[in-house]
């Protein structure tokens, strides 16, 4: 099953902080916020600003170590 956006978010947040560089911290504070927008979303519906966070989110949890 897939991930909801706020478990997308929650994870790439992560993912954010271990890097640790300032524009990726500020990117997690970003994913923080999203994941509290998104925990009530229940879809099928993908906005365009959905979208593009989790396209974002998703980059980051790709992130090699």
């Amino acid at each position: 099953m897939n991930p909801t956006p706020a478990e997308t978010f929650t994870a790439a947040a992560a993912r954010a902080r271990e890097i640790g560089d300032p524009l990726h911290t500020a990117t997690a504070d970003l994913f923080d916020v999203y994941t509290k927008r998104f925990v009530i979303w229940k879809g099928p519906h993908v906005s365009d600003e959905l979208a593009a966070g989790l396209h974002m989110a998703r980059a980051i949890t790709n992130t090699p170590r």
